[in-house]
């Protein structure tokens, strides 16, 4: 809890997600935070976010993120400096497009423990389909360059590939560039929402979603034989964690159970930042309270909503939904199912070969 202006505020952040700036140097076709405003987050925003996570005494997982965060990289190293100057136990996390990666960018990395993930759709013509400059020319060997860097200063990075219209027929180009690039330790995939510059008609199925992973994983399978080295991917990674009891339902979920806070670039404050942009969701910001019932509200409509998820037989190794992938359809969304299924008849599969019983 956190005592302010004689009231408190039922807010204990795990996961904090700071968005340094809303300015990006790309103009991806799908980007749902497009309309975020072009500024640096106020310094007093960072305090006040920081200042709130640390105040349980607690580990906290500090993610900073954009627009671009490297185009703000004096509001990450502010961040950095005043959590290590004010002693705070913090894990601290970066999404980048990894463009604007330098040498003493990736030292600093290394030296502040930064873990780091990249943003990569695939090949370069399935990447560069999508995730632009704003001169509509392609990213994909800006990345690689980046990813490069990154690999001479012995430093790994996850990769974020984000599902969609673009690329789901070539998925498993993916896994090549990750094993090309030789610092690739984990891969994950975003399944498209249909906000901000995407629509409807840029999503997947769930059966282009099936025959897509299929290819993935057996391609992902082929690279492990002949190389020795395993990428693994999220998914499995929690899902094992399901399987084992170490993972409640719906553990993923940070703004379920109040833990999460993701503060956008003007101060504004959301349980999370799929959900960024939304009044409704809006839960107050750094120059305010947080309001205790918009924060009772937001957990309402997450119940209310992922309710399906109960009802069904998968939800103790599936983990339950997305809810920012299903509040303008109201429904689960059929490839996010089948993006998990696949992966729990995966854990299971080798948990059987390995002689446990599920």
């Amino acid at each position: 809890m956190q005592k302010k202006k004689g009231k408190w505020c039922y807010l204990t952040p795990e996961f904090v997600i700071l968005a340094l700036t809303g300015a990006c140097n790309f103009k991806c076709r799908y980007c749902y935070a497009a309309n975020q405003a072009l500024v640096k987050l106020p310094h007093a925003a960072i305090r006040w976010a920081l200042d709130m996570a640390a105040a349980n005494g607690k580990a906290v997982t500090v993610q900073l993120t954009g627009g671009e965060p490297l185009l703000a990289f004096d509001r990450l190293c502010y961040a950095v400096e005043y959590a290590a100057e004010k002693n705070y136990y913090i894990k601290w996390q970066i999404q980048t497009n990894a463009t604007l990666i330098t040498p003493a960018v990736a030292e600093y990395f290394a030296k502040h423990k930064i873990g780091i993930g990249v943003s990569l759709d695939g090949d370069v013509t399935r990447n560069n389909a999508a995730r632009i400059y704003p001169d509509d020319t392609g990213t994909a060997h800006h990345i690689m360059r980046g990813l490069s860097i990154l690999r001479d200063a012995g430093l790994g990075v996850g990769i974020t590939c984000v599902v969609g219209r673009h690329n789901i027929r070539h998925l498993d180009s993916l896994i090549p560039m990750a094993y090309y690039a030789g610092n690739v330790f984990r891969i994950g995939f975003d399944i498209l929402r249909p906000q901000g510059r995407a629509s409807v008609s840029d999503t997947v199925t769930g059966d282009e979603m099936q025959a897509a992973l299929v290819k993935v994983l057996q391609k992902a399978d082929w690279f492990y034989r002949k190389t020795g080295k395993k990428i693994t991917f999220s998914h499995s990674e929690r899902i094992r964690l399901l399987i084992d009891g170490k993972l409640a339902p719906f553990g993923h979920c940070y703004a379920l159970t109040n833990r999460a806070l993701y503060v956008d670039p003007s101060g504004d404050c959301y349980a999370c930042a799929s959900l960024s942009g939304q009044p409704e969701f809006r839960l107050g910001s750094y120059k305010e309270e947080i309001q205790t019932e918009c924060m009772q509200t937001v957990h309402e409509r997450l119940e209310e909503m992922l309710e399906q998820c109960r009802e069904c037989d998968c939800l103790k190794v599936c983990g339950g939904g997305c809810y920012a992938r299903w509040v303008k359809s109201k429904q689960a969304q059929e490839a996010e199912c089948v993006l998990k299924k696949i992966f729990i008849h995966r854990e299971q599969k080798d948990i059987i070969h390995k002689g446990v019983v599920v």
